[in-house]
């Protein structure tokens, strides 16, 4: 609903008021401007015409060229807050709680805020400082955070209530990547994804020399064979399906291959070659495809006697990841069987006045903006119970009057959309942001199209 006026505001060239917009909604509008997924595109009436309005670069131009808005606390209501996680549920939740007036305090096992956000996306996709402009927006309001704090260890739901706690909300994400199952995988050198890329944010890996082999197809797949590549390494991606069936975002693949790591396609692992403890190899089944899963995608099924062996010095695992919830044990609350909470639209779950939101409820991760509006809602929904009223109706939104004529006139004509910068491919050697922040005459003309 906010785009068409944001757009209008960047083309008329009020920057602080488009940032005003843009902030209304997101509580992280500088992370969201580099790593949202931007499904918002596919609706875009130009998708008709030519090619949707680039949102995602514009919403970065936007945070980057107006003036930082403010989260503006309300006036103070009886209620305090704990948050467990402060990823993007986490911090989204205690903003819009800040909005409402009641007090939030953000208890996070690690040294600082961000969650996946700041410390597994790889800094070529989104700097870590870009994330804690949000943060420190938030900080600001009056958002407290309590690091190094580990639930089940540092605290308890029980502690919490005792400490004066009136809702707790659970965004604490999926911590862990999920095992591959197969024979051999305790050998030195096979690593865990989602762990290998939080150790090359905390730089404790500057370098990775050798064979690589990454399997998944997903975006932590991508990710993970981008930064291995990166710090020296040799790498190829193995997947079982076809890069057509690939579950990552088509920009992650096209960036993949635009820098010319393979894909072996139609391999699926069944056992990791050892010699003293160590991976020399990985045992795969060949596949080829048959007919459609539940997912949609056609299902491999492994050809007979054609298995093959790649030789590799270093296995990465990026096929899911999986909740640590065993702070949950003795709570109450509903889990499924993989293990993520059960909650409603609201972030409700089984226990009274305890919510949970983002890639730890229902079917895990899905992307960073998914995780922002769970945190919106379940904010909304402890400050109806808070006020004792439903929350009216979100507006719909209008810039205003249209010249009719000028937009039939414009629906008439196709207008290309701005060719986004990017970093040489040359230039690709370090964790430097790949894609570049549009300029004011190309953000100008992009508005336009609207």
């Amino acid at each position: 609903q906010d785009v068409p006026a944001y757009m209008q505001a960047v083309k008329d060239g009020k920057f602080d008021e488009a940032a005003q917009i843009v902030r209304r909604d997101n509580m992280m509008g500088h992370a969201l401007g580099r790593a949202c997924d931007h499904d918002c595109e596919l609706p875009c009436t130009r998708v008709h015409y030519d090619l949707p309005l680039a949102i995602r670069e514009m919403k970065r131009f936007i945070m980057e060229s107006g003036k930082d808005p403010a989260v503006k606390p309300g006036a103070p209501r009886k209620g305090k807050v704990a948050i467990i996680g402060a990823g993007p549920c986490g911090l989204s939740t205690a903003g819009f709680l800040r909005e409402g007036g009641l007090e939030a305090t953000i208890f996070d096992a690690r040294p600082q805020a961000g969650g996946m956000a700041a410390m597994t996306i790889p800094g070529y996709r989104l700097m870590p400082a870009v994330v804690q402009k949000d943060v420190k927006r938030l900080e600001a309001a009056g958002v407290k955070f309590e690091f190094g704090k580990v639930a089940g260890r540092d605290f308890t739901f029980e502690g919490l209530k005792q400490a004066g706690f009136d809702f707790i909300v659970v965004a604490a994400g999926a911590q862990k990547g999920s095992a591959l199952g197969i024979e051999g995988e305790q050998a030195e050198g096979v690593l865990d994804g989602i762990s290998w890329l939080r150790d090359v944010w905390d730089g404790k890996v500057k370098a990775l020399k050798g064979r690589v082999g990454v399997i998944g197809g997903g975006d932590v797949a991508m990710d993970c064979a981008r930064v291995a590549k990166r710090l020296g390494g040799d790498v190829t991606v193995i997947y079982r399906r076809t890069r057509e069936e690939m579950p990552a975002h088509h920009e992650e693949l096209m960036s993949l291959l635009h820098e010319r790591i393979p894909i072996r396609e139609l391999s699926a692992p069944k056992a990791i070659a050892t010699a003293d403890g160590k991976v020399k190899g990985l045992r795969c089944a060949t596949m080829q495809l048959g007919e459609p899963d539940a997912s949609g995608r056609r299902r491999p099924v492994e050809v007979p006697g054609a298995d093959f062996t790649l030789e590799l010095d270093v296995l990465i695992a990026a096929i899911g990841q999986q909740p640590l919830m065993d702070f949950l044990k003795g709570s109450g609350i509903e889990t499924n069987r993989k293990g993520y909470i059960v909650a409603d639209g609201n972030g409700i779950t089984s226990v009274k006045d305890v919510f949970a939101g983002g890639d730890a409820v229902n079917d895990g991760p899905l992307s960073l903006v998914k995780a922002e509006g769970d945190g919106k809602r379940i904010a909304a929904e402890i400050l109806r119970r808070v006020a004792g009223v439903e929350p009216a109706a979100e507006p719909m939104r209008c810039t205003g009057g249209l010249d009719l004529a000028a937009e039939l006139k414009k629906q008439a004509i196709r207008i290309p959309r701005v060719a986004i910068p990017e970093l040489p491919l040359s230039q690709r050697t370090g964790l430097d942001e790949v894609i570049r922040t549009l300029s004011t005459e190309a953000a100008q003309a992009e508005a336009a199209r609207c």
